[in-house]
């Protein structure tokens, strides 16, 4: 994607290709680690990757729209809101599966963190990370698979023992900036325990 023609053809009036080229990169890639890349540790560390960056995002996200709301995520009756958000996220289809009766704030906030059967959720993200990073465990890292290990399950706990009640009484915007501390610490310590150079 380092190509210079993209750069051209996106200030003359030709975005949609840089687009295509975009998708078709992106496929290729997914592609080519889906098919020929062996399981071992490189993809383990890929797809732990891949989820910190959609746990961060997903929190972004829902932090970001609430906060849109100042504080009262009640306010809003438009439906169009919370489907556009829900829709952002591939969540819609999800969201009118498994709750009934409209559009709520609090059912937002469940589906977006709490719900381990939607693919962009917080928990399920950490689930799968903790998951590829079971991988690791052997007798040459023992002390820090265990630390890390800590933090991981620390963060899955905090976040399973939360309900969306909970979440919007404590102040969903702290919670959410104490997730994110939480995943870039998790991040920070890969970086430091396997990717040092010491």
């Amino acid at each position: 994607m380092k190509d210079p023609r993209l750069e051209t053809m996106l200030d003359s009036d030709d975005p949609v290709s840089v687009i295509d080229n975009l998708i078709k990169h992106g496929m290729l890639y997914y592609a080519t680690t889906d098919i020929t890349m062996s399981r071992g540790e490189g993809y383990s560390f890929m797809n732990i990757g891949k989820l910190l960056e959609r746990a961060i995002q997903s929190a972004d996200i829902v932090d970001v729209k609430f906060s849109d709301l100042n504080g009262d995520p009640t306010r809003v009756s438009d439906v169009t809101y919370w489907r556009y958000l829900l829709m952002s996220m591939s969540g819609y289809e999800l969201y009118i599966k498994t709750y009934r009766g409209g559009f709520e704030a609090r059912n937002v906030v469940e589906l977006i963190i709490l719900n381990k059967n939607f693919p962009r959720s917080v928990i399920y993200s950490l689930d799968h990370i903790h998951r590829y990073f079971e991988r690791f465990r052997n007798e040459k890292n023992l002390d820090s698979f265990q630390k890390m290990d800590f933090m991981i399950g620390k963060l899955k706990s905090k976040i399973l023992y939360s309900t969306p009640d909970t979440i919007m009484e404590q102040n969903l915007h702290e919670y959410l900036v104490d997730i994110k501390k939480d995943l870039y610490k998790i991040a920070n310590g890969l970086s430091q325990y396997y990717f040092a150079y010491t």
